[in-house]
């Protein structure tokens, strides 16, 4: 008895908390609308006021707040589908509107010297206006959550939004870093790394506690640490490495050397994509396919193939070759499910985060941009042979590790 009434004391302390950072994120939200509407040109944006109101109003649903005060902010919509859609559009709407506020954040940050319009930002400015964001995300993180799904058509929906808010969140930060700190005149590069730490991150947390699955365990030994794994693995990821660069045709003093932009992509890509795909998505695709006899290996090739689709993105890039992207994406499928099979077995989100940062940043030393360096029917055989081993090994692994994997699985969606 004293230990439920212990766990019951814990949760109405953690739904205190949770109904505090929802009404300062209410307020923050009315704050930035009625900004909005006296700073803004309703000749020209008047649509955009009533759009961002309407959607502020109907969207906000609170899990803490009495419902007979406020049950329009309370009750979460009849269909899931509409709560996943509501996720993203809230989203979207206070990252606009964050931005009303920078006259007020300006002025302070130019009576502290930190503005830069007349001159390039730093690593300071970064830091400045990735706090400030932060500090104004963080009641938003802990309100806006994601609705776990057992439909898989929802679950595909679920997932755009997911991969959307993942590249959004690039933009979002130099939006930031702009609004709060005056117009740079160098290039911004450092903003994927900052955007990771103050949005993937914590909306990675947030949706992960909020729906009660597992948070990512960074030093999990398991048993799959033995020398002879290790091993192994070494091995396997030199090799696939060597073909999917196409080493043979980059002889050494061609070689880049390794500068500031390619770590911090690497960084970015090693510590963002991992979160999102093998954390954020895996979780909610095994939720999704538990009820499946083969529910695991649907919610790898499902995380899989939604990571290996995101490369599609290059295609917008100017100069981009067909071949070769489509090459990087079959390349990237056979990787997500290595990864989430990685992931599975050991439970160990250092070893994935480190292989996956390793990789893209020995990928620019050896081609020169961190992208497949073969057009044409050899770069689809290279992408292909890469796949195949990639899954291959995956097949390995889960074989020889079933029991493990089950087990791992469950406990990442704390089902039992």
């Amino acid at each position: 008895m004293k230990v439920r009434g212990a766990k019951m004391k814990t949760a109405n302390k953690d739904t205190k908390w949770l109904s505090i950072f929802q009404m300062i994120y209410l307020i923050e939200v009315v704050v930035l609308l009625i900004t909005m509407w006296v700073t803004t040109d309703k000749a020209i944006f008047l649509g955009n006021c009533i759009m961002c109101t309407g959607i502020a109003i109907f969207s906000m649903k609170f899990d803490t707040f009495q419902g007979k005060y406020l049950p329009i902010l309370t009750k979460k919509f009849k269909w899931t589908s509409l709560n996943v859609l509501n996720w993203f559009l809230q989203t979207l709407n206070l990252v606009f509107l964050l931005g009303y506020g920078a006259p007020v954040i300006k002025k302070f940050a130019s009576i502290l010297g930190l503005s830069v319009n007349s001159g390039g930002t730093s690593y300071f400015h970064y830091f400045i206006a990735a706090l400030v964001a932060g500090l104004l995300l963080i009641p938003y993180y802990l309100t806006v959550t994601l609705p776990k799904v057992e439909n898989v058509v929802l679950l595909f929906l679920e997932t755009l939004g997911i991969v959307s808010m993942y590249l959004i969140a690039f933009m979002a930060m130099v939006d930031m870093l702009i609004f709060y700190m005056g117009v740079p005149t160098d290039t911004i590069s450092e903003e994927p790394v900052i955007s990771v730490f103050f949005f993937v991150i914590p909306l990675v947390y947030a949706n992960l506690i909020k729906n009660k699955f597992s948070k990512p365990n960074w030093l999990s030994k398991g048993n799959f640490f033995s020398l002879k794994s290790i091993a192994i693995l070494t091995v396997f990821f030199i090799v696939i490495f060597m073909i999917d660069s196409a080493v043979w045709l980059h002889p050494m003093n061609t070689w880049k050397s390794v500068n500031l932009t390619n770590l911090f992509f690497s960084v970015r890509s090693g510590v963002g994509e991992e979160f999102i795909f093998r954390i954020l998505v895996f979780s909610f695709s095994l939720y999704a396919f538990k009820k499946y006899q083969h529910g695991v290996q649907y919610a790898v090739v499902f995380q899989a193939v939604i990571f290996g689709g995101m490369h599609l993105i290059n295609l917008l890039s100017p100069g981009t070759d067909l071949s070769a992207t489509i090459a990087s994406t079959i390349d990237a499928f056979g990787i997500g499910v290595l990864f989430a099979v990685l992931y599975l077995v050991t439970k160990n989100l250092t070893l994935i985060v480190g292989i996956h940062t390793i990789w893209d940043l020995l990928q620019s030393v050896v081609t020169g941009d961190g992208n497949m360096s073969v057009n044409g029917l050899a770069g689809f055989a290279i992408s292909l042979t890469v796949c195949l081993l990639c899954v291959g090994y995956s097949y390995f692994l889960f074989s020889r590790n079933k029991d493990q994997v089950a087990y791992n699985a469950n406990t990442l969606i704390n089902v039992d």
